[in-house]
């Protein structure tokens, strides 16, 4: 199985996989270095971004299932892992000449598929856990606004202009 996928349905989903990256970079930010779990914690957010470089497209983006075959790219997913990944790099957790370029790619993926007027492109509709893997993978893409994925894309932008 690729990624975190859920052992209910063992689908790597994209947002599944974008909350505890997320989570991880956040908490490395904030938690004690010198905290006895730090490097678990550390540890666990290298592999998990190790897996996920592996998925992204050529197009610079991450699916709605990272590692199935015919899922759509999906942008809240990119934005996640985008915004985890620079964190990494930025923090000196990952190394910036293997994930820089990775990030920088999901950054023009985004900016493409993001309209000044709030409106996206391709983002996976809700996060409630289905039932099997197809079930994620034909989830509606939301094309239009979607608060969810705007939330994720400031986030991101925020962490490529340096304010977080």
């Amino acid at each position: 199985m690729a990624c975190t996928g859920t052992r209910l349905t063992d689908a790597a989903w994209g947002r599944g996989n974008g909350f505890p990256a997320i989570g991880l970079a956040l908490t490395l930010s904030e938690f004690p270095k010198s905290h006895p779990d730090y490097e678990h914690l550390l540890h666990d957010f290298q592999a998990h971004m190790a897996a996920l470089a592996k998925y992204q497209d050529r197009d610079g983006l991450w699916h709605n299932v990272i590692d199935y075959p015919g899922a759509y790219p999906e942008f809240t997913a990119t934005a996640m892992i985008g915004f985890s990944m620079l964190r990494g790099v930025r923090s000196g957790w990952l190394p910036s000449a293997q994930y820089r370029p990775i990030v920088d790619k999901a950054w023009r993926a985004v900016l493409a598929r993001a309209g000044s007027q709030g409106s996206i492109v391709d983002a996976c509709e809700s996060t409630t856990r289905q039932k099997t893997v197809e079930d994620y993978v034909h989830r509606a893409a939301i094309v239009g606004r979607d608060p969810r994925s705007g939330a994720m894309v400031l986030l991101f932008a925020m962490e490529m202009a340096g304010l977080n």
